[in-house]
């Protein structure tokens, strides 16, 4: 049997309480130009707050200090003959930032949450947004 994939990803709010979105790279082979949240694949031993960690430095260069995390949902799905597990996290800035893009973006907007745009999010994130919402566990 195959192992899962393991992905962890982040809603990055800012302080007006808009999240940081990514638009994907033209070479990307999954959703190119799609509309993202910062995270990815989570490496060997590495803790999945490790990777969300990992994953938001080096796609957007913000520092690990600089804002804070909570898990807020977990979901499993089956999709083209693999088992993908994925935590997501929100967070909150802490501090002043600038965003910093890795190659595998070419953009970045903070939107806020009633943004239509949110609903380009793979939907297994976008139904943690919405739990989260609904049971008011996003960073006050």
């Amino acid at each position: 049997m195959t192992p899962p994939t393991v992905l962890a990803k982040i809603f990055l709010f800012d302080q007006q309480d808009s999240v940081l979105t990514l638009t994907r790279s033209a070479h990307m082979s999954n959703r190119p130009f799609g509309i993202d949240i910062p995270g990815g694949h989570v490496d060997g031993d590495e803790t999945y707050e490790e990777a969300v960690r990992r994953e938001v430095y080096e796609e957007t260069g913000i520092n690990q200090d600089s804002y804070n995390l909570n898990l807020i949902y977990v979901h499993t799905e089956y999709i083209h003959d693999k088992n993908i597990i994925r935590f997501t996290y929100a967070g909150k800035l802490t501090a002043d930032v600038s965003v910093t893009l890795s190659h595998e973006h070419t953009a970045y907007e903070w939107l806020p949450l009633d943004d239509p745009r949110l609903q380009e999010i793979p939907e297994g994130y976008r139904n943690g947004l919405e739990h989260a919402h609904q049971y008011n566990l996003l960073p006050a």
